[in-house]
């Protein structure tokens, strides 16, 4: 993608009594030369405070999703067991080209159209990246699930990236700030990107949102699009 919404939940946020910021991005997306050398994010923040909410969030109870990111070992068991590495980081490379020849274009199109691959991606963003390498992963992994939102074989996406939407381990109070803030910070993109490409599927959103956390962030994400619109709208009667 030329443009990415990076969003960082910082301070106390997430029902731990703070603010959430949103963070909008440059015009361009840092090159990233490879996996391992992702280059840092440096946008301009837009303060967007919530107000907290009173009621206390139980721990979610989902087994399977809940403990990936509670228990190391788990968490670990995610990346080491990634059989589609290669193609996330051939897809990767692809984003630095300029023109793609008749073979990148086909791999492209089949990666998309790969439902194994795209169902094994869900798994990377429940997880929080540990190192410079899986956080280049899981945004690799991110990007071909927005991709794929905008291809002929769009039904598979959706389906992966409204799980993540609908997911509550962010709403979990019990797992620490820094685990809560960068999955809470890939739900913000998904919901965004997905909104923006589909403005239709924004009470279906709003509705499977789980909590008081997701709400927040779904409440920034609206004031960002409200403020882009406002801006667009200025630019086009200059």
């Amino acid at each position: 993608m030329n443009k990415r919404l990076t969003i960082l939940l910082v301070s106390a946020a997430l029902g731990l009594g703070g603010i959430i910021y949103l963070m909008v991005p440059a015009a361009e997306t840092p090159q990233r030369d490879s996996l391992s050398g992702l280059s840092e994010h440096s946008p301009e923040p837009l303060m967007a405070p919530v107000v907290e909410a009173q009621n206390e969030v139980k721990p979610a109870t989902q087994v399977s999703v809940m403990t990936l990111a509670a228990d190391p070992e788990a968490k670990a068991k995610v990346w080491k067991d990634f059989a589609h590495k290669e193609h996330v980081e051939k897809y990767h490379g692809l984003q630095g080209k300029v023109f793609l020849s008749e073979e990148d274009k086909i791999f492209r199109q089949e990666l998309f159209a790969n439902e194994e691959i795209l169902r094994s991606l869900e798994a990377l963003l429940k997880v929080p990246a540990s190192n410079r390498d899986q956080e280049a992963l899981q945004n690799a992994a991110l990007d071909i699930l927005l991709e794929s939102l905008q291809s002929s074989e769009s039904g598979i996406a959706a389906e992966i990236l409204k799980n993540i939407v609908a997911d509550n381990l962010v709403e979990d109070t019990s797992l620490s700030k820094e685990v809560r803030e960068t999955l809470g910070g890939i739900k913000a993109e998904i919901v965004f990107q997905f909104t923006s490409l589909y403005p239709d599927s924004v009470a279906e959103i709003e509705g499977m949102l789980p909590g008081p956390a997701s709400q927040k962030i779904w409440s920034n994400v609206k004031a960002r699009q409200q403020n882009n619109l406002a801006e667009s709208t200025l630019e086009l009667k200059e």
